[in-house]
């Protein structure tokens, strides 16, 4: 680059070419192909740019790079001390990052894929030392301070510890029969109680196990040195899954002492998941918190193909599916559906002045000095543009003459634009752009050109102003059309296809996780859309994006219970040219119609998940509550087990003879049609087509809600808002269609602005004369499809026309500790049943079971699932 435009190159960097976030660094000799920057800031991300400048004026493109400036990682990480349940770490802090420190641990002893640790503490950036209390003794962990920005993290060399056990020892029992020690925290040696009768064993499922035996009467097993004392009890040989002695009953002849096993369950813990598939989380937290052995079987996969999540096909239910439309987005709802904005406007008809190198060839203005300029030029665009974005076009051609040209003066909207200020326009046909300060709003502007240089001999002939949205389409700065009438390709008027205008559907929370999404849609012409977009994974800023088309597809990779999907609009595509400027791109293409479907996983996914609770809780949450599965505590070959399962989806060779059981068949909470009201969608300037009497409104089926409706005339300069009783009555809702309106005064433009709730439904096919209803409110769906599977769900979603619950009692001793499996009772009819949420009495060897929910029950269910994705996203 040559040193003779120094100053010009730092100042004058020709408006957009060089926006305010960037800032110069340095000109580079020719044949320089790289240089070093030197004092950036640890962490933060950084854009550099970098073009030729041959020295004639011309400038080359921009190429661009962006990256984030490395964070020195903290050293000399150590463990300084540990014991069964804390780590304590050191290291110096070498980093000037304006950030945090994090600190991430995973299980040494385990393989994951992919297992990037969880972080346990975030601590200030100048920090060097932590204290973490959450380990679980008897494990191997790796260590790792992560210094992170907003931008980038970098981890230190990490460091491995393992906590110290907590020191049980083997013990040589009998091989037959019932044996027991107990600790006394005053005596070396272990009690070993006098049985008087075979233990009692209490097994059970998503609770503890426990074991009773009674002892000769003594006041001294009431001491309170016995309380909570560490208790082991073999059978057999095989020791039993109790650890603590916590229940002691005195009477004249006995004493009755309890054991409890599964006390790891009690420790407190600190969770939270964005999504995980619910028996995975699960036999991640036995795992990180316990020494338990967590055996956990796989869920079946079933995948509900093809679910219908969205349909919108009238202009109500496209306003519903899409998301607000800002300001500075050129699109628009009408009657055609939703369409793009002019992102440009020329006028190029003005002036006396015939010359063949304007658009037109005609229509001319001649500026020079003595005479006037243009006068105020009215151009309008239909949205908001953004500081940096919006441009002031002048299309000139130099007159003949000889000597200095006429330079001019640009204004728009009274102000002299960057770079507009005596300025010479080029001297070949051909656009001079200048860039706009600050942000433009929708509406009419005034852009003039007057003469400058009053010195000059030569003026200057005006062809056409524009303002143009320099995001949506492109000038061309030396374009002329040698056609007749010389018109220009550009600006186009609605958004080129390559650069459409963005809008996203409101994003769709699932109660289930997405396997596939498909997405069609329709047009007003038939012809391909410019964008459709799919969110990876449920993303809301990372697309898959398709081009020229009318349907998408996508699988997802990872575990996502929500939907993004955004599409692309502009002009149409099959436009013959025109003799106008512009003579391509002058209409918009609409899109009429959308629909979203999607194959959802049945697997039992946790969302959003959050608690400070007991392990026991957790377990209760995620396994039996989400999961509809169950959990027991058992001993194993190598330590202590905690099963899970749902109880029929084991091969078992436990059969245990049934003592009783009692079925009841419940049909009273079963529906055979239900009515389902989502969440409100905001309805906004929808078009009524005026008429006498009453008349549907152009909405789904559903319900406006209460006092949320304004009716007004769009042909009213103030859009007042039509009284209710005297100009129009309204009917909000009705048992079968959509709402209803009669006008009593002719209205020329209606308009209706509500908030709205899309209804579902569903019905049994053998409908009987007098059903079961419901009509129920889930807030949390987000459109009249999800709705309809909430519907469905609540009249078929149980597999049964009944809900079925059972009380079964079953044999303690021949059972064992394999409850899950034992309740797998082929002989008991109505199954497959599932542990239900109510108490058990294993010391009676009770359990109850069920099939089904009544349909309010899974209304809900769904609603607060969802609920949860949408809180999370």
């Amino acid at each position: 680059m040559s040193d003779e435009y120094d100053a010009w190159g730092q100042f004058d960097w020709g408006g957009t070419d060089w926006p305010p976030t960037y800032r110069f660094l340095e000109f580079l000799d020719p044949g320089t192909v790289k240089t070093l920057v030197d004092d950036l800031e640890e962490g933060q991300q950084y854009s550099f740019r970098i073009r030729s400048e041959p020295g004639n004026g011309e400038r080359g493109e921009w190429a661009e790079v962006s990256l984030a400036a490395r964070i020195a990682a903290a050293e000399n990480l150590e463990v300084s001390a540990e014991d069964e349940t804390t780590v304590a770490l050191l290291w110096d802090d070498v980093s000037d990052h304006d950030g945090v420190y994090e600190i991430v641990r995973r299980r040494a002893d385990l393989e994951y894929d992919d297992d990037g640790g969880r972080v346990v503490a975030t601590l200030p950036a100048d920090a060097e030392d932590h204290v973490d209390d959450t380990a679980a003794p008897g494990k191997e962990y790796e260590y790792a301070v992560r210094a992170r920005t907003d931008w980038r993290f970098d981890d230190s060399e990490p460091v491995t510890t393992e906590t110290d056990g907590i020191g049980l020892e083997t013990r040589s029992v009998p091989s037959s029969g019932w044996y027991v020690e107990i600790d006394h925290p005053d005596r070396s040696a272990p009690l070993k109680p006098e049985l008087l009768d075979d233990p009692q064993k209490q097994p059970t499922v998503n609770g503890y196990p426990r074991v009773s035996f009674s002892v000769p009467a003594d006041e001294r097993w009431l001491d309170t040195a016995l309380d909570d004392a560490p208790v082991r009890v073999w059978k057999d040989g095989q020791k039993q899954p109790v650890d603590r002695l916590e229940h002691r009953t005195l009477t004249p002849e006995t004493v009755e002492l309890e054991a409890r096993g599964g006390t790891q369950l009690d420790r407190r813990v600190v969770e939270s998941a964005d999504i995980e598939e619910a028996l995975v989380y699960a036999e991640y937290l036995i795992e990180e918190y316990t020494d338990y052995i967590p055996v956990v079987d796989d869920p079946d996969d079933v995948v509900r193909k093809d679910v219908l999540l969205l349909a919108a096909a009238i202009l109500a239910e496209l306003q519903g599916a899409f998301e607000a439309i800002p300001d500075d987005v050129p699109l628009e709802y009408d009657n055609d559906g939703l369409q793009a904005t002019n992102v440009s406007d020329v006028d190029w008809d003005f002036g006396n002045e015939d010359n063949d190198d304007v658009p037109g060839g005609a229509g001319a203005l001649v500026i020079s000095p003595g005479t006037g300029g243009t006068g105020g030029r009215s151009v309008s665009i239909d949205h908001a543009i953004p500081d940096g974005d919006a441009l002031v076009a002048v299309y000139s051609v130099e007159d003949s003459g000889s000597g200095p040209s006429t330079t001019v003066d640009v204004e728009f909207n009274g102000t002299v634009v960057e770079g507009g200020d005596d300025t010479p326009l080029g001297s070949d046909p051909g656009w001079d752009v200048f860039e706009i300060e600050g942000d433009v709003a929708a509406g009419s502007h005034d852009i003039r050109v007057d003469p400058g240089d009053f010195d000059a001999s030569v003026g200057q002939i005006i062809g056409a102003v524009a303002i143009v949205d320099a995001r949506f389409t492109d000038l061309d700065e030396d374009e002329l059309v040698n056609e007749p009438g010389g018109h220009l390709e550009r600006p186009f008027r609605y958004p080129e296809r390559d650069t459409p205008a963005h809008l996203a559907l409101e994003e769709i929370a699932t109660p289930l996780s997405i396997v596939r999404l498909m997405l069609e849609a329709v047009s007003d012409d038939g012809e391909p859309l410019p964008e459709l977009s799919i969110g990876v994974d449920g993303s809301d800023d990372d697309f898959d994006t398709v081009t020229d088309a009318l349907s998408h597809d996508l699988e997802y990779d990872d575990l996502a219970a929500v939907a993004n999907v955004r599409v692309g609009l502009g002009h149409r595509e099959d436009l013959e040219p025109r003799d106008a400027t512009p003579r391509l791109g002058y209409e918009p293409q609409a899109l009429d119609e959308l629909e979203l479907r999607a194959d959802l996983d049945e697997t039992p996914v946790v969302v959003n998940y959050q608690r400070d609770a007991r392990l026991e809780d957790h377990l209760q949450d995620i396994v039996a509550d989400i999961a509809d599965a169950a959990y027991e505590i058992r001993p194993g070959d190598d330590g202590m087990e905690v099963h899970i399962a749902r109880i029929d989806s084991r091969e078992t060779d436990v059969d245990p003879d049934l003592i009783n059981y009692s079925i009841e068949r419940n049909t009273e909470d079963t529906v055979d049609r239900a009515i389902v009201y989502a969440g409100a969608e905001s309805i906004r300037r929808l078009p009524i087509e005026w008429s006498a009497g009453w008349q549907d409104l152009p909405l789904p089926d559903g319900q406006i809600v209460r006092e949320s409706e304004t009716v007004y005339d769009a042909d009213d300069d103030d859009e007042e808002a039509l009284e209710r009783g005297e100009d129009y009555e309204i009917r909000p809702l009705i048992e079968d269609g959509p709402p209803q309106i009669k006008f009593n005064t002719f209205v020329s433009a209606p308009r209706l602005d509500c908030d709205f709730q899309p209804r579902g439904e569903h019905e049994r096919s053998d409908l009987p004369d007098e059903p079961r209803e419901i009509s129920e409110h889930a807030t949390n769906l987000s459109s009249q499809q999800m709705a309809d599977i909430a519907a469905f769900q609540a009249v078929e979603g149980s597999y049964t026309d009944a809900v079925i619950t059972a009380r079964i009692t079953v044999p303690p001793d021949e059972i064992g500790w394999n409850v899950i499996d034992a309740l797998n009772v082929p002989q008991l009819p109505g199954g497959p049943y599932q542990v239900l949420d109510e108490e058990t009495d294993p010391r009676q060897g009770q359990f109850p079971l069920g099939v089904g929910r009544g349909g309010k029950e899974e209304i809900q269910r769904l609603d607060d699932r969802t609920g949860n994705i949408e809180e999370q996203v």
